[in-house]
């Protein structure tokens, strides 16, 4: 009997700026889909465009549905407790661990997550329950209504996330970054704009 002696493939970790960049980008693309989905869900754009949203109900329901699910399991990515996960915290660890010690911003950096933690629950509980698995135990009203997360309270979660993921760009001496709200603003603008003559023509 011939015995493999190849030596088993060892995974290494990602260099740590790329966990930082990697989870900024999952961090920006969860606050586009929060509002995208906010900008076509809000009382003052449905109040607007009743007649809109009656014409293209389908469009309306898909397009909200799924950059909801798409905020929801983005978010809770940074919240990820399992063992190879690369989520806020544990990279926080990696990265404070790894660079000259600075007590008031691992502190900050410890109160943001301890501040994140309600909202990313509630979220966590729609994420292993309706999106990327589903409970055969509740239905989908059910838990929603346990999850009980507002739109204000996941608009305050992007905004601590981001906090959170500057101060460990600032460790190793990356640049900050800002959500483009701005830009995407207009963008959704033009967007229902297009849409509403389209429909009209």
């Amino acid at each position: 009997m011939v015995r493999n002696t190849q030596p088993k493939s060892i995974k290494t970790t990602l260099p740590l700026k790329t966990q930082v960049e990697e989870l900024t980008t999952v961090l920006r693309l969860a606050r586009a889909s929060f509002d995208i989905w906010w900008y076509f869900t809000n009382k003052k754009f449905v109040d607007a465009n009743r007649e809109l949203i009656d014409e293209l109900s389908q469009f309306f329901y898909f397009n909200n549905e799924a950059n909801f699910c798409s905020f929801v399991t983005r978010i809770c990515i940074l919240f990820d407790k399992t063992k190879s996960a690369q989520d806020l915290e544990s990279v926080g660890k990696i990265v404070f661990s790894a660079t000259p010690k600075d007590a008031v911003q691992l502190m900050n950096f410890k109160t943001l997550l301890l501040n994140a933690q309600k909202s990313a629950d509630k979220l966590l509980v729609l994420r292993h329950n309706v999106m990327a698995h589903k409970s055969r135990f509740s239905r989908f009203s059910e838990v929603y209504r346990t999850a009980g997360i507002t739109p204000n309270e996941m608009l305050a979660l992007t905004s601590i996330c981001l906090e959170a993921i500057n101060i460990l760009r600032e460790q190793l001496a990356m640049y900050e970054v800002m959500y483009e709200n701005d830009f995407l603003g207009n963008d959704l603008k033009a967007l229902a704009e297009i849409i509403r003559s389209s429909v009209a023509s």
